[in-house]
């Protein structure tokens, strides 16, 4: 059975600054302006790895055997091609070697192939390593990424994306899940995941996109997986960033998803948004809840969960939820349609509700039949 483990130069990314602004996050031929010049003499990149360039400086590099074939495209200009092409070379290498060592079953044609495209800001670059071999029993695609910081002629790693002392994989794992999650990867759980597994990653003016391995960090029925995380999210932790304080009034929205019912339980859950032309900023806790119009007042009893919503099992403390352009928090309000006495409760047809840590009441028009009201904590 074949094998295919893929090699490729997936991604260029520039950034106005590690967590700055830029122009764009769309895939597109990097800036000749920053890209140094090679030394007068000094060969190429390309003609380093024997292979020829284009005119829009793409490198093309291609052999072939009577076992393999070996297939390389990618982008010349990045800012610091030395350990780029040092690592190509290195992974031809132990490709032929082992070849050499391990002979496919059957006489069966391996391949290496090596693509790349790039992407630019105003400040640094990434180029992100795709690769991609076939050899042995299954296919397998793994990542190497480059970044780069072109003002401070510096590599981006994993730790100087972050600020010194943050957390991120308290973050990052999360968001990993949830993808998980949708690839029902029931099996796989990314608390297993460290520092490793974020090695290979991607930045834009929206997103930081983490590249996770086949085979190393995912399992291989699950491919590999590409994970874009919102700058949003990650703007309290990423270094440069300009610190996100807490959600004021004026800067927070508040509108009511569809009630909810269950048996005699009823649940109202409100989506929190960044007001227009606000910058982000982040909500933690309990929202403030009372009932409008429709009966007596009610005040809503803060609960971390209840039988519609809030908080997962055995975790009490809420989180801190960094609203953006793209990013929201979401509180469930809950409460029971009937009395002790089995009477039916006065029907409400809205909720004065106050975000997290400010002064300024909302009125959201909503339907909720209750005769108690609970709200809990926003989460994502």
């Amino acid at each position: 059975m074949k094998h295919r483990l893929l090699v490729g130069l997936s991604s260029a990314v520039a950034i106005a600054g590690i967590a700055g602004c830029g122009t764009s996050g769309t895939p597109g031929p990097a800036s000749s302006t920053s890209t140094p010049s090679p030394a007068a003499g000094a060969p190429s990149p390309c003609t380093t790895l024997g292979g020829t360039s284009d005119p829009d400086q793409t490198c093309h590099v291609h052999s072939e055997t009577s076992t393999y074939t070996i297939d390389f495209r990618f982008p010349v200009n990045y800012p610091d091609m030395q350990p780029v092409t040092g690592y190509i070379a290195h992974r031809s290498d132990d490709f032929v070697d082992w070849l050499k060592q391990y002979p496919v079953p059957g006489g069966a044609h391996s391949e290496l192939d090596i693509v790349g495209r790039s992407y630019e800001s105003s400040g640094t670059q990434s180029l992100v390593l795709d690769v991609h071999t076939e050899g042995g029993v299954y296919p397998v695609t793994t990542y190497k990424a480059f970044n780069y910081d072109v003002g401070k002629r510096a590599p981006i790693t994993f730790a100087t994306l972050f600020r010194p002392g943050a957390q991120p994989l308290e973050v990052l794992n999360r968001i990993v899940q949830r993808e998980l999650d949708k690839r029902q990867a029931s099996d796989v759980s990314s608390d297993d995941f460290g520092v490793d597994a974020y090695r290979n990653f991607a930045i834009t003016d929206d997103s930081v996109t983490f590249f996770l391995d086949q085979d190393r960090v995912i399992p291989h029925y699950l491919g590999s997986l590409e994970v874009p995380v919102p700058r949003s999210e990650l703007a309290p932790i990423l270094t440069g960033s300009d610190a996100i304080t807490l959600c004021g009034s004026g800067q927070v929205t508040v509108t009511a998803e569809e009630p909810q019912a269950a048996v005699t339980h009823r649940a109202v859950t409100l989506t929190f948004g960044l007001a227009a032309g606000a910058a982000p900023c982040t909500l933690t806790g309990y929202p403030g809840v009372d009932s409008g119009a429709g009966g007596p007042l009610l005040h809503a009893r803060r609960t971390p969960r209840g039988y519609m919503g809030g908080l997962p099992s055995g975790i009490d403390e809420p989180p801190t939820i960094t609203l953006g352009p793209s990013a929201q928090a979401h509180a469930v309000v809950e409460g029971l349609a009937v009395d002790e006495s089995g009477n039916q409760c006065a029907t409400y047809t809205d909720l004065r509700v106050i975000p997290p840590d400010t002064i300024e009441t909302s009125t959201v028009p909503i339907t909720i039949d209750s005769c108690d009201l609970q709200i809990h904590p926003v989460v994502k």
